[in-house]
């Protein structure tokens, strides 16, 4: 399987955002049901090509 740039960016746009999103979460400024949330519609905007290797979300 061939990656394009964009998909690339894509994926590296996913991890960035989980990354914060962690964070966040770590420090108590969102809860894990936001946590969630967020991460699925995170999944669906970055379609991220690893997402069904992906563990559940927290």
């Amino acid at each position: 399987m061939k990656i394009t740039n964009e998909q690339l960016a894509s994926e590296y746009s996913y991890y960035i955002v989980q990354k914060i999103l962690q964070k966040a979460l770590s420090e108590k400024l969102i809860t894990v049901d936001e946590f969630n949330k967020i991460t699925d519609k995170n999944r669906l905007s970055f379609s991220p090509a690893l997402a069904e290797i992906m563990p559940d979300t927290a």
